[in-house]
């Protein structure tokens, strides 16, 4: 069984989101990053705790995935996915030190390898675009 992915922004005032969808992959694969997700723990970060966060949603859960915070599922007005697909919706916090313009910017900025952020780039970069992202760890 396959999952669509698809990468998008959370919306700033009457912006309209930019959505990209980057294909399809495994339900092995998916459950593997919202695993990893998951266990992210803030002091993992490095103090890296003014950058860009994301909301993530599968299945029929919403959670959201920051850099000073355990991950909080939560209710959404609205679920943003469909039964088989990952919806990962960029939070940009930090314009100043990005690449990214606007919030309907960021996810072009992601999928073109420009993103500043550590942690996005560690936790969205690497798994989405693996190419652009290498592992700095």
């Amino acid at each position: 069984m396959s999952i669509n992915v698809t990468l998008t922004n959370l919306p700033n005032g009457n912006e309209k989101p930019t959505t990209l969808n980057l294909g399809s992959i495994s339900e092995k694969k998916k459950q593997y990053f919202v695993n990893h997700v998951l266990q992210i723990n803030p002091k993992d970060n490095e103090g890296d705790n003014h950058t860009c966060c994301f909301n993530l949603y599968y299945d029929q859960n919403a959670v959201r995935i920051s850099p000073y915070d355990e991950p909080k599922t939560w209710q959404p007005f609205n679920q943003k996915n469909d039964e088989k697909e990952l919806v990962i919706e960029m939070i940009p916090f930090s314009k100043e030190s990005c690449g990214s313009w606007a919030n309907y910017h960021c996810p072009m900025c992601l999928a073109s390898g420009e993103c500043k952020s550590p942690f996005i780039k560690k936790y969205i970069g690497e798994f989405l675009f693996s190419k652009k992202y290498k592992s700095e760890r």
